[in-house]
């Protein structure tokens, strides 16, 4: 911390406790202080406090704590602040340790060096565990930790098994999910294209939202993806259905009453980016069926 800053907080808790002094008319007579929580090394200011020095602490976060005694002979309670002292501005350039660990036991930590290595597993029990990771640059500081978490299982435990069903919705509809049952040889994996009905969902964003089930009745993860299902032609409004409304919205564009970009449905028939006659008379043919 910088010599300023640690002055700034002396001045201010100096400030805090001389004023509690004042409002019983009573002076400053002694202002002490000392470092984390020590206070056997208690060292004194004098009544009107000075710049401390913290050069000789050690990197890290420390306490400062001070207490101030009046005219009377009265100490005021203690000021606690905290602070950390950084180290030089040292830049590093290059990564030259890997350091790592498996399930919080740093005490165990190896090192790999300055390139990637496999990490050894085999002592390991069936079950969670963690790896916790950490670097070192060139000016010998360390990274903050990264933790994941991985499961090792039991070979005895693994079987063959076959995906046998399928579950789907739509959007968020999982109470009218759908299951499926598939047809797969022992041991083989179903890579079939299923096919799914979505002809009575109107236009614009959906979901679909699947899983498979094997033949230990297990389930797996879900999985969901979106689909955009593009409205019918002439229907600008996107309400389902082709109409004198499609009709007059175009109309109304046509004249420069209303905005093309108001609606999800396409108003450039034709595709020439211009509303015109032509337009509508596509929309009324597709209305009458006539297109």
């Amino acid at each position: 911390m910088a010599m300023n800053t640690f002055r700034s907080i002396i001045l201010v808790a100096a400030t805090m406790l001389c004023t509690a002094a004042m409002a019983q008319q009573k002076t400053l007579d002694e202002c002490v202080y000392w470092f984390n929580h020590d206070i056997s090394t208690t060292q004194s200011l004098g009544p009107s406090g000075a710049s401390i020095d913290v050069s000789s602490l050690s990197r890290g976060l420390h306490a400062f704590t001070m207490q101030v005694k009046d005219s009377e002979g009265l100490w005021s309670g203690a000021v606690t602040k905290y602070f950390v002292t950084l180290p030089d501005e040292v830049e590093g350039t290059t990564i030259v340790a890997r350091q790592f660990w498996f399930d919080n036991d740093i005490c165990n930590a190896q090192i790999l060096g300055e390139s990637v290595a496999t990490v050894d597993l085999s002592n390991l029990s069936e079950g969670l565990h963690s790896l916790t990771m950490r670097v070192k640059d060139d000016a010998g500081l360390w990274s903050s930790t990264i933790t994941k978490y991985f499961v090792i299982l039991d070979v005895e435990d693994i079987q063959q098994v076959s995906i046998v069903r399928y579950m789907y919705w739509i959007d968020d509809d999982v109470d009218n999910a759908q299951i499926c049952d598939i047809q797969a040889n022992k041991g083989e994996t179903f890579t079939g294209v299923v096919g799914i009905d979505v002809s009575s969902l109107i236009a614009g964003d959906h979901a679909l939202s699947w899983m498979v089930g094997d033949d230990r009745a297990v389930w797996s993860q879900i999985y969901t993806e979106a689909f955009f299902i593009e409205p019918q032609l002439g229907d600008i409004n996107v309400d389902g259905t082709v109409d004198v409304s499609d009709v007059n919205i175009l109309i109304n564009v046509m004249l420069g009453r209303d905005q093309a970009e108001n609606y999800e449905g396409r108003c450039y028939i034709n595709d020439d980016d211009t509303v015109d006659v032509s337009d509508v008379n596509v929309v009324i043919n597709i209305m009458l069926g006539k297109y």
